[in-house]
C-alpha cells in the first residue's frame, strides 16, 4: 500500500456547509473520521470527500486514558455529530455536544458499573429520531441496548447472545436502506465479516460479507464515503497505520481501496460518521 504524509495535528480548518430549505441553516456533516491518540489523549477529526481529506482539526485533549471514544451520533438532531465516551474504569458514559471542532456542551448519560459491558454502536433502533446505544458484554457475549430520548435513558432490553468471544461488533449501519439499524461483526481470529439484519431489535436475517485473514486489520466504522446512500466500511491496520475502505452495495463489496497511512500508530480511528 502507498504511504502518505498527512498532518493530523491541530490544523484549525473546519469544513462547514449549509443546507437552506427556507429555514435556519443547518450544518451538513460530511463523512467524518474521529481519531484518538492512545499516548497523548488528543482527539481530532478528518472530514472526507470520498477518500480525499478535505479538512482536519484538533478538538480537545483527554489526559485520563480510561476514557475512550465509543461512538458518534447526532444526539440532538441538529445536523452536528456528537461524541460518546465510556470510562473503562468506572463505566460512566458521557457525551460531547460538538459543532465542527468546538465542544458546545457535555453531559452524563448513564453508568454501567460492570465494565465487561462496552458500548459498540449508536443508532436509531426504533426509528423515532433518537439515538440508542448498543452494548456487548466481553464476558458473556450478550448484546443489549439502551433506548434514549436525547441523552435521557428511557428504556433498555436484550437483543441476543453470541457466546464465541472472537466475534466483535465492529459497526452499525443501515445496510439495506430500509430505515433499520443493522449490525456488522468481525471475527478476531478468522477475519470473517458478517452482518445481522435487524427490524428494531429483532434479528430477521444474517449473512456473510467478506474475509480479511490478516487480523491486524480491524473495522473502525461505517460511513457513506461516496454519497450514494450506501454505508462503506473503514478499516485500519493496527501494525502499519494504513487506512482502507470497502465500498458496499448492500452486502456486496463493489470496490476497495486505500485512504492514507498514519505511521504513528498511537493515532487510532475510534468512530466514523
Amino acid at each position: 500500500m502507498r504511504t502518505a504524509t498527512v498532518c493530523l495535528y491541530r490544523t484549525l480548518m473546519v469544513l462547514i456547509a449549509t443546507l437552506v430549505l427556507g429555514a435556519p441553516a443547518m450544518a451538513v456533516t460530511p463523512p467524518t473520521l474521529y481519531w484518538q491518540n492512545q499516548a497523548s489523549g488528543d482527539v481530532a477529526y478528518w472530514a472526507m470527500d470520498g477518500t480525499t481529506l478535505t479538512s482536519d482539526a484538533f478538538i480537545q485533549t483527554v489526559s485520563d486514558f480510561n476514557w475512550k471514544i465509543v461512538a458518534t451520533a447526532d444526539l440532538f438532531a441538529d445536523g452536528n455529530t456528537d461524541i460518546i465516551w465510556q470510562n473503562n474504569a468506572t463505566g460512566d458514559i458521557v457525551y460531547w455536544e460538538v459543532n465542527g471542532a468546538t465542544i458546545v456542551s457535555s453531559g452524563f448519560i448513564d453508568t454501567i458499573p460492570n465494565t465487561d459491558w462496552k458500548v459498540v454502536g449508536a443508532s436509531d433502533l426504533f426509528k423515532n429520531g433518537d439515538t440508542d446505544l448498543i452494548f456487548q458484554s466481553q464476558a458473556t457475549g450478550d448484546i443489549v441496548y439502551i433506548e434514549l430520548d436525547g441523552t435521557t435513558v428511557i428504556g433498555n432490553g436484550f437483543i441476543s447472545t453470541v457466546s464465541d468471544a472472537n466475534w466483535r461488533i465492529a459497526a452499525t449501519a443501515d445496510i439495506f436502506q430500509d430505515g433499520n439499524t443493522d449490525i456488522i461483526w468481525q471475527n478476531q481470529t478468522t477475519g470473517d465479516v458478517v452482518y445481522w439484519e435487524l427490524n428494531g431489535t429483532d434479528i430477521v436475517n444474517n449473512g456473510f460479507i467478506g474475509t480479511v485473514p490478516n487480523t491486524d486489520w480491524r473495522i473502525v466504522g461505517a460511513t457513506d464515503l461516496f454519497g450514494n446512500g450506501e454505508p462503506d466500511l473503514i478499516w485500519e491496520n493496527e501494525a502499519t497505520g494504513d487506512v482502507d475502505y470497502w465500498e458496499l452495495d448492500g452486502t456486496t463489496i463493489d470496490n476497495s481501496g486505500y485512504i492514507v497511512t498514519i505511521p504513528d500508530t498511537d493515532w487510532q480511528i475510534e468512530s466514523a460518521f
